[in-house]
C-alpha cells in the first residue's frame, strides 16, 4: 500500500540474500525502497540466476492482498511467460489465484551518503502527526528549519536548548496573490526539539531548511505508525534530497 502511494509501478529486484521493492512517483521527486532479508520469508527461492528484476503495476499487488484473514501469500515470478502469479490462502479455506503481466520499467537506484547530512531528527510517528495536525489538510508542502547545536546553548552555559521550526510553504508560482476569495493561511511551529523528538542533531554551522511534499511524507508516516516504527529524517540544505528512514523493530 505504501509503495502504491508513491508510484504506479513497483520494481522487484531479487538477489540470493535479499529482495528489494522500489517505486518512484511520476515527477521523479519521491523515491521509496524497501528491502527484506531472505530469512524474513517462510520460503525464499531464486532459480537459475543470481539477479532477477521484474516490474508490475502497484495497484495489482494491492488488489491481490485485499482479502480478509489471509494466512499465506505465495508470489511467483515466471520470466518465461512474463507473469507474476499470486496465490492467497485464507483462514476459512478459500483459495485465490491472481495473474499479472510484467511490464517494462527503468531500473531505479538512488544512493545517498547519510554521513554527509548534518541534520538528523528521530521522532515517533504519533508525535509528528500531532505537529502536522496544526497545518491545513490541503497544504502541499512544509519547510523544516534546523538550528545548529552550537547556536542553541543558553547564555548560562547549560545544556543546549535544541530547537527547530516547521512552516507552511506556498509555491509563489502556483498561487494567485490577487485572489482574495482564497486567502493564504501561514502556520509556523517553533519548538524545543529536545522535548518533541527522540533525537535532534545538527552538526553544521549554519541554520538550514528543507521543503518537501506533505503527501509523500504522510505516506511514510502512516507506514511507520502501522508497523510501529520510529523514523529518522535527514537533510543537508535546500535543494538536496530529504531522506526518511524508518527504524524497524524487526531485525529482518
Amino acid at each position: 500500500q505504501t509503495l502504491s502511494k508513491f508510484g504506479s509501478q513497483t520494481v522487484m529486484e531479487a538477489r540470493p540474500g535479499c529482495l528489494h521493492l522500489r517505486s518512484v512517483n511520476h515527477s521523479k521527486s519521491a523515491y521509496v525502497r524497501m528491502t527484506f532479508a531472505s530469512n524474513f520469508f517462510d520460503v525464499y527461492e531464486l532459480f537459475h540466476q543470481n539477479l532477477l528484476t521484474a516490474s508490475v503495476l502497484s495497484k495489482s499487488l494491492v488488489a491481490s492482498l485485499k482479502t480478509q484473514r489471509v494466512c499465506r501469500a505465495i508470489f511467483e515470478v515466471f520470466t518465461q511467460t512474463n507473469k507474476l502469479v499470486v496465490f492467497i490462502d485464507c483462514e476459512n479455506g478459500l483459495q485465490k489465484k491472481f495473474e499479472f503481466d510484467l511490464i517494462d520499467s527503468d531500473a531505479l537506484q538512488a544512493e545517498i551518503n547519510f554521513d554527509l547530512y548534518p541534520v538528523r531528527i528521530t521522532a515517533e510517528p504519533g508525535e509528528l502527526s500531532k505537529l502536522l495536525a496544526s497545518f491545513q489538510q490541503s497544504l502541499d508542502e512544509v519547510t523544516v528549519i534546523a538550528i545548529p547545536d552550537s547556536a542553541t546553548v543558553n547564555s548560562q552555559g547549560g545544556s543546549p536548548n535544541k530547537s527547530c521550526q516547521i512552516h507552511s510553504f506556498y509555491d509563489p508560482l502556483k498561487i494567485d496573490l490577487d485572489n482574495f476569495e482564497k486567502p493564504l493561511l501561514h502556520t509556523q511551529l517553533s519548538m524545543n526539539a529536545h522535548h518533541h523528538f527522540l533525537e535532534y542533531q545538527h552538526s553544521g554551522r549554519e541554520t538550514v531548511d528543507a521543503t518537501f511534499n506533505m503527501k509523500d511524507f504522510k505516506a511514510v508516516l502512516n507506514f511507520c505508525a502501522s508497523s510501529r516504527n520510529n523514523l529518522t529524517i535527514l537533510f543537508s540544505k535546500a535543494g538536496d534530497p530529504v531522506a526518511i528512514v524508518p527504524i524497524p523493530m524487526h531485525e529482518h
